[in-house]
């Protein structure tokens, strides 16, 4: 452990913290190793948790950060994005290769860019000078002799669509923007993680999950009748089953269990 900074004031103790000022925010952890992400692997590689001291204490913290802040630099496709958009530039081996041969270099960088910054995608690659199309291309692997143009116009539809709360019907996208469907996919796959920045774990299909798995378990778990397992799952969800779901649940799982 390096020797503390201290507040800085001569008159103080080098452990003083009283410049430190507490950001109020209250974290509901019991465990500090087991209910922190990675905390028990940690303290497995670094062999803490034998004998805590203080000093064991302030290192395992460090740890965990380095390593969360070492995850996310990965998360973002292991590029260091400078601070301000203004500053982002195309890596010099991206930027100079020919015939744009490094196309999955380019969609890794520009994707990892959109989703570090917040920006549309049109402002992203108007900043690193690619255009709509050859962004594109990179996005379908490389395939410059695609029939099959982006604009930023058609792009712009596009992110709009697949970062709405609801997602947009495939076929009738992919007219539109005279497209295929598969390509659509393509689009939906990459602007995912936005739209859950956008919209958090309320989409629809999260809430068709959590539905589905609530009766399952409320019609296999429990003996409550049909009925009232509607009820209660339209109230908590309120997504509606039919009532010869749970049934048909129970004749199956019936016959599944064995003798």
């Amino acid at each position: 452990m390096k020797a503390p900074i201290g507040c800085g004031i001569v008159d103080h103790p080098e452990t003083c913290l009283c410049d430190v000022k507490p950001l109020q925010v209250r974290i509901s952890v019991s465990d500090g190793v087991h209910e922190m992400w990675m905390g028990k692997k940690i303290c497995d590689l670094r062999g803490y948790s034998r004998s805590w001291t203080r000093n064991s204490m302030v290192d395992y913290f460090q740890d965990l950060c380095r390593f969360y802040d070492e995850w996310s630099r990965l998360e973002a496709g292991g590029y260091e994005f400078p601070e301000s958009l203004g500053e982002l530039s195309l890596p010099e081996e991206i930027a100079t290769s020919k015939d744009f041969g490094k196309w999955w270099a380019v969609r890794d960088f520009v994707n990892s860019a959109y989703n570090h910054y917040g920006y549309d995608m049109n402002t992203i690659l108007r900043q690193v000078g690619i255009t709509p199309h050859q962004w594109f291309v990179s996005c379908i692997g490389g395939r410059v002799n695609t029939p099959h143009q982006m604009t930023e116009q058609k792009l712009a539809v596009i992110e709009n669509q697949f970062t709405e709360f609801t997602l947009p019907h495939m076929k009738q996208l992919a007219e539109r923007v005279q497209m295929t469907t598969h390509i659509m996919e393509t689009m939906r796959d990459i602007f995912a993680k936005r739209r859950r920045q956008l919209h958090g774990d309320t989409l629809p299909e999260d809430v068709q999950r959590s539905a589905s798995d609530m009766i399952k378990r409320l019609s296999l778990d429990t003996t409550t009748p049909p009925s009232e397992i509607i009820a209660t799952v339209q109230q908590e969800t309120g997504i509606s089953f039919s009532i010869s779901y749970v049934t048909n649940l129970r004749k199956r799982n019936k016959k599944r269990t064995p003798i």
